[in-house]
């Protein structure tokens, strides 16, 4: 909206703004050239407002495909990889999506390295999300871990993981494909020193 200073606000609070497209869409059915229309537009709307490089692109729906990463790669700035959750969300799915359902069912996924994919784009899904969010970030804290942006993860993991072993597994996940490739949940989490709170065992009604 014209006069908003919402972004300038969320950099100033600590957060990362990233590309999503032009609209929240499946891009992964998209031709190479509307992809690159779909990317291209909100890259240059957000660096317009914003005036700050950005390193990635979150596909809508969580699907993409070779000619995407291959656009992303040439696009100054950007991570080769794109921006996929530890889990498959669910908080679009109307009337399954409630704050009590969302908080238990992300609660499953705390362990280090996780990425979540909490929704806003309509004034429902905004309000689910930051009824769902302080019980969540409390228990995040209560387990000993800290909320980071995307890029701190990353950057950390760059400089302070081990070097990956050649002859393993490439740890950004699989090779994209020219049909459409999903996000998937996250392997079980790695050992923890401490045993973590566990959430509620069953949902919430």
């Amino acid at each position: 909206n014209p006069g908003s200073t919402i972004l300038q606000e969320i950099l100033a609070s600590g957060h990362e703004i990233a590309n999503h497209g032009t609209t929240d869409t499946t891009p992964a059915i998209l031709q190479p050239a509307q992809f690159a229309r779909h990317f291209q537009e909100a890259h240059d709307r957000i660096t317009d407002l914003i005036q700050q490089p950005i390193r990635w692109y979150r596909p809508g729906r969580g699907l993409y495909n070779r000619a995407m990463v291959d656009h992303i790669r040439l696009t100054p700035g950007y991570e080769s990889l794109v921006a996929l959750a530890s889990m498959i969300p669910f908080d679009t799915l109307r009337p399954l999506s409630t704050p009590n359902l969302n908080t238990w069912y992300l609660a499953r996924f705390i362990f280090p390295g996780a990425i979540f994919v909490m929704h806003g784009g309509s004034m429902e899904r905004c309000v689910q999300t930051a009824q769902a969010l302080p019980t969540l970030l409390n228990l995040i804290d209560r387990q000993g871990f800290r909320v980071v942006t995307l890029s701190d993860l990353y950057d950390s993991l760059a400089t302070d993981g081990p070097a990956p072993d050649p002859s393993g597994p490439d740890p950004s996940g699989p090779e994209p494909s020219d049909s459409p490739t999903a996000e998937t949940p996250a392997a079980p989490p790695p050992p923890h020193p401490h045993p973590p709170l566990e959430p509620p065992n069953r949902p919430p009604a």
